[in-house]
């Protein structure tokens, strides 16, 4: 059951960071006075995260397996909210930046 988890909380994972990392860019784009179309590769991220996230699943079955599921949920939830606190920042930033573009574009 661990890894079922493990494997669907992966692409939860990979997904947040090709959010972050579009974000990101097209943060980099408005800072330097182009059209904010920055996009993200998911290649690299999707193999590399499942076998993490499968590796650190084995290895919480092996040494604790009573409590395997419940410590790699809650590490997961603790990602979570650090990724919704960043998220929020950089999309805050993103918004402000879009803003001073658009007007320097009229």
């Amino acid at each position: 059951m661990i890894y079922i988890i493990a494997f669907v909380l992966s692409f939860i994972f990979t997904w947040q960071n090709i959010i972050l990392s579009a974000l990101q860019g097209n943060i980099v784009h408005l800072q330097n006075d182009r059209k904010p179309n920055a996009g993200a590769s998911i290649i690299p991220a999707i193999p590399f995260f499942q076998i993490v996230f499968l590796s650190f699943a084995w290895l919480l079955n092996y040494f604790f397996h009573q409590f395997a599921i419940q410590i790699f949920c809650i590490l997961f939830m603790v990602q979570f909210i650090f990724w919704i606190i960043a998220f929020k920042g950089q999309h805050k930033e993103f918004n402000e930046l879009l803003k001073i573009f658009n007007q320097n574009q009229q």
